[in-house]
């Protein structure tokens, strides 16, 4: 009798370090943001994907910025960018938005490529952020991916 309590307590402890370990793994995968990083893609919760610049990049002005994103992403063929430095400070671009020529009204990947100039940073290192458009205002429909980058340190 007492060989059986001691099995049923090993396996009782048993599953709950698994239950523990798959709620840890299932916390880390989604503590990432849904933000992926691949070698020559960066994608957010499959709804965006930019090829240029990369995470951790050394970039200039002007920059060229290429990607796609689901036509959702966009309102009316634009969505939202802006840089900040590693301050929080904004620094002004001469565009605040990405625009499409391609049909938006759709749930398909869209590509976009935009050329963007900006005015020297105050530190080395930044944040490209590309919001999806969010015509409602409203906080809990905002998303964005946020790309880490280094600025080139001779800048005009």
């Amino acid at each position: 009798m007492k060989k059986n309590k001691i099995f049923t307590i090993i396996i009782i402890i048993i599953v709950l370090i698994l239950v523990l370990f798959i709620g840890i793994k299932y916390f880390l995968t989604e503590k990432q943001n849904s933000q992926e990083i691949e070698e020559d893609v960066i994608s957010y919760n499959d709804m965006i994907k930019v090829f240029q610049p990369l995470n951790n990049k050394t970039i200039s002005s002007p920059l060229n910025i290429q990607g796609e994103a689901r036509g959702n992403w966009f309102f009316e063929a634009s969505f939202p960018i802006k840089m900040i430095d590693e301050n929080g400070k904004e620094i002004p671009l001469n565009i605040n938005y990405i625009t499409t020529d391609k049909e938006w009204f759709t749930e398909d990947y869209i590509s976009f490529s935009e050329k963007i100039t900006f005015d020297k940073p105050d530190t080395k290192n930044g944040t490209l952020i590309l919001k999806k458009a969010n015509p409602s205002g409203m906080p809990e429909k905002e998303e964005k991916l946020e790309i880490p980058i280094k600025f080139k340190a001779n800048l005009n």
